[in-house]
């Protein structure tokens, strides 16, 4: 197809639901610890090695587990995994719910040894709750370290515990309404329509 045009559009998401919310109030409804940093992993089925449970359930061993709650959203969560203070939700199937999910969490962990451009990463920040996540796919595409989240090269349990420490520590500063604000454009559906219709007048 090298001598046809090409053009990307990039999936959309309903940014009236996955958007900025208080990150207080949303850890009062879903009673979430208010004192805690809040690591978030997300996955249909928990268990698919190629969504890298096992790389984050390794990398959580080195990390300072006073200072973190992990919250988990998916089937086939092995409870006897050696995960710190955790909260489980199981699968989610209402929308605002899963929104208010990621704008209760100081990061969202996607350590997919393959993906796509995964709906879970635009969902997160259109919330504006940055992604640590392995150079793959569309995250290498999406993921800027220090402004959207971190870009992991190596992917290995090691390198993603290196990063969740800095992330814990500080190492970088995110402005989550100024994620939340240009993702929910990037990814708007009014943007997509457009991209389409543009084609189609060609």
């Amino acid at each position: 197809f090298g001598s046809f045009n090409h053009y990307l559009i990039p999936y959309s998401l309903d940014t009236s639901v996955f958007r900025f919310y208080n990150r207080k109030s949303t850890r009062e409804i879903l009673n979430l610890p208010k004192d805690k940093l809040i690591i978030l992993f997300i996955c249909d089925y928990i268990s698919d090695k190629r969504k890298g449970f096992d790389l984050l359930a390794k990398a959580l061993d080195s990390v300072d587990k006073s200072r973190i709650h992990v919250c988990i959203v998916g089937s086939n969560f092995d409870p006897d995994l050696n995960i710190p203070e955790y909260t489980y939700f199981g699968k989610v199937y209402d929308e605002f719910k899963m929104a208010l999910i990621y704008a209760s969490s100081d990061v969202f962990i996607l350590p997919s040894r393959e993906d796509n451009l995964p709906n879970v990463m635009l969902e997160s920040l259109c919330t504006g709750t940055p992604v640590i996540g392995f150079s793959i796919g569309g995250l290498k595409d999406i993921i800027k370290t220090g402004i959207n989240g971190v870009l992991i090269d190596d992917i290995s349990s090691e390198a993603l515990a290196t990063a969740i420490k800095g992330f814990i520590n500080g190492q970088w500063v995110f402005d989550n309404k100024k994620i939340s604000d240009f993702h929910r454009e990037y990814f708007s559906q009014e943007k997509q329509v457009k991209a389409y219709l543009d084609i189609f007048k060609c």
